[in-house]
Parts: structure tokens; sequence; C-alpha cells
């Protein structure tokens, strides 16, 4: 009989420490997860909405120096592009006027 007793205690004890380590450790993990999911899930939600409201992207370059230019381009493909062409306008020494890009 005294196994039996023993027994019992042990699965008790790993109970206790199954609930204690599912408290500190899995549950803290799964809030984090579903913090993640939702941050997810809102910039989504604002880079749809920025392409179905036709919201311009703003792409900047901000010289060594720390003079910060500007162009606001409508469209995501068309930001990739423009990026692009700034970035070969600056290599070659050039700054593209502000907001020329057309829609």
């Amino acid at each position: 009989m005294p196994f039996a007793q023993i027994d019992v205690v042990a699965i008790v004890l790993l109970v206790v420490v199954l609930v204690l380590v599912a408290l500190v450790v899995v549950l803290p993990l799964l809030f984090v997860l579903v913090d993640l999911a939702i941050l997810a899930v809102l910039a989504l939600i604002g880079i749809v909405g920025k392409a179905v409201f036709r919201r311009p992207w703003v792409v900047e370059a901000v010289t060594d120096r720390g003079k910060r230019h500007e162009w606001r381009v409508v469209g995501w493909r068309r930001s990739g592009e423009r990026c692009r062409e700034i970035a070969q306008s600056l290599e070659a020494g050039v700054i593209p006027p502000p907001d020329t890009a057309g829609p």
C-alpha cells in the first residue's frame, strides 16, 4: 500500500508542475502569438487600405548632412519603380524635383 500512496503523490505533484509550467511558459507565449497575429492583421489592413483608397506612398531620401527629400507616389508598384529611379538619380548626383511622379 505505501507504493500506491507514493504514486498518487507523484501524480499530483506532476499535475501541479505541469499546471505551473503552463501558466508560466505556455500562457505568455500564447499571448505573444495573439498579439503578433493582431499586429499582422492591422498591418495588412493598412496596406490594403492604402491601395484601395489610392493614398500615396512617401519615398524619402536623407543626405549625410540630414537634408530630407520627399516624393509622394500613388501605387505600390509605381512607388518601387520610383524608388529605383530616385536612387539612380541620386547616385548620378542629381536630385529629382519633389512630387514629379504621376499616378
